[in-house]
């Protein structure tokens, strides 16, 4: 699985990069979990969370994303900003690029918000 998981994250960092974003760092790890990819688009910082699935037996990958794992990415991504973050960037953007066997990357901007 793990191959598959970094063979995901590679298909979604050509896909945002094909858009004009900027790798910044990728398996961004902090004592809250994990950021998958983390781009540069402008001034903002674009946190992006890859899901795979190669059925929908459980669901789709967006579908998989609960408001536990937003909440995990989210903290992580507040320790990153206060950290080095907010140093580069002015905003603040949470992403998802699902994907699903067989099927066109789906790219979510915006997909989750935190307040400050």
């Amino acid at each position: 699985m793990l191959a598959e998981g970094q063979l995901a994250e590679t298909q979604a960092l050509r896909l945002l990069e094909q858009h004009g974003l900027i790798l910044v760092t990728r398996n961004h790890r902090c004592r809250c979990g994990e950021i998958d990819l983390i781009m540069a688009h402008g001034n903002t910082a674009v946190v992006v969370e890859v899901r795979l699935r190669n059925n929908s037996r459980h669901g789709s990958a967006l579908e998989s994303i609960s408001s536990h794992k937003q909440a995990r990415v989210s903290r992580c991504a507040k320790l990153w900003w206060v950290q080095q973050g907010q140093r580069k960037f002015t905003h603040l953007r949470f992403d998802v690029v699902a994907l699903e066997n067989g099927t066109e990357p789906q790219w979510v901007q915006n997909a989750w918000q935190i307040s400050n």
